[in-house]
């Protein structure tokens, strides 16, 4: 029987993507399973890390990063603060860069089952 694989998940899943995720700290935490045996753990994500991580290794200013999360209408919303003059750095030129912090919280909400908007504040 022929199975066909989506070009972009085979893509994805053989890129080195996984390797530079988890070497944010504190992107996955362990829930542990604790049996006679043997410790299950199964990493979970934390979105609020990741973003925190990504914009402190942008910018200029690194202890001037805040990184805030909140609930609102079923949707977590990770706020994003950065100095004026760093600004640039994490928009991007033509929001690249906050797109693309953007679709790694798509990529971790969907894996979570969770929805997350990031909102840069100025």
């Amino acid at each position: 029987m022929f199975v066909r694989v989506n070009p972009w998940k085979k893509k994805f899943l053989n890129s080195s993507a996984y390797s530079a995720i988890s070497a944010v700290p504190g992107f996955f935490r362990s829930r542990e399973s604790v049996e006679r045996k043997f410790v299950l753990t199964e990493p979970t994500a934390n979105p609020k890390a990741l973003i925190e991580h990504l914009a402190k290794a942008l910018v200029n200013a690194q202890d001037k990063v805040f990184v805030d999360e909140f609930d609102e209408d079923g949707e977590i919303v990770i706020e994003l603060e950065v100095a004026e003059d760093d600004m640039g750095r994490v928009i991007g030129k033509g929001g690249k860069i906050a797109r693309a912090m953007r679709n790694l919280l798509h990529a971790a909400g969907t894996k979570a089952e969770k929805r997350y908007e990031l909102e840069i504040l100025e």
